[in-house]
């Protein structure tokens, strides 16, 4: 069976376990590649859960689900970091081997079985993380436009580069996984009252901009080797450079938005202030 192989860069992955090496890529693809549409689905029970969420806490006590809120991002904040273990080594190994822009253009790290569990698992992760708007609903925490626009968009995004087996969305989960294994586990330690310097925050908030610069500039450089350089068999498509682009760049004004507002406006009112 191919799903048992020693997956490619088995060297790579330190204590790998059996349900990695023998997971079902082909299985796993052929379910997504019949379902991804379910996305849609999952998109507008999202929605729904936002507005009868809200409506329902507005005449309600707030919810402090501190315990609760500590442990669920201790849960996303390990699973990122594992996520980040098993993904950065081989695509890092690759740059060095074959270079970056061939990282863009083949698709092989799909029937390694190991990234594809994890790449399996970060797709329904996007569904997962709807969990951090019900926490903000219960908390009666502001839910700011950025929040929710990101959750949809990026289950979308996701699932939709699942299907199309994207070479890129690699470079994607990667960095994904690694800006939110040190962003949860910030989270959780605010959640249990443990201080954290303003910099901090400032510094996931910079990260979490370079994420979507990087993204902007993958989407490029993907468009020149498609249609420029005619790369022959390159695995990427002019509609999903598209939608990227226009997610990525949207991303990257925001954040760029939220980053002025919460450190640039917020510094300088509490200076007038003293």
């Amino acid at each position: 069976m191919e799903s048992a192989q020693a997956p490619p860069y088995v060297g790579l992955y330190p204590y790998l376990q059996r349900f990695e090496r023998d997971f079902d890529y082909q299985s796993a693809m052929a379910w997504m590649n019949a379902n991804w549409t379910q996305c849609v689905h999952w998109s507008v029970f999202y929605v729904l859960m936002i507005l009868l969420g809200q409506r329902w806490m507005q005449n309600r006590t707030k919810y402090a689900l501190r315990g609760p809120l500590i442990c669920w991002n201790l849960l996303l904040g390990l699973f990122s970091v594992l996520g980040t273990v098993r993904f950065v080594p081989p695509l890092v190994a690759d740059v060095r081997e074959h270079g970056f822009e061939w990282t863009l253009c083949s698709a092989a790290w799909y029937r390694d079985p190991v990234l594809h569990l994890w790449g399996s698992a970060f797709a329904f992760s996007k569904v997962l993380e709807f969990g951090d708007t019900a926490f903000i609903i219960l908390r009666k925490q502001k839910l700011i436009f950025l929040h929710w626009y990101h959750h949809v968009t990026v289950l979308f995004y996701v699932w939709l580069s699942y299907k199309e087996q994207l070479a890129g969305g690699r470079w994607f989960i990667a960095l994904n996984y690694g800006v939110h294994a040190t962003m949860y586990m910030y989270y959780a330690a605010r959640a249990a009252g443990i201080y954290i310097p303003r910099k901090v925050a400032m510094a996931i908030t910079s990260s979490q901009t370079l994420q979507m610069v990087i993204g902007c500039i993958i989407n490029y450089v993907s468009y020149r080797l498609l249609f420029v350089d005619k790369v022959p068999g390159c695995n990427a498509s002019l509609t999903n450079i598209i939608v990227s682009s226009v997610m990525y760049f949207s991303y990257l004004l925001l954040f760029l938005h939220f980053f002025y507002g919460a450190y640039v406006v917020k510094k300088s009112k509490q200076k007038k202030q003293q």
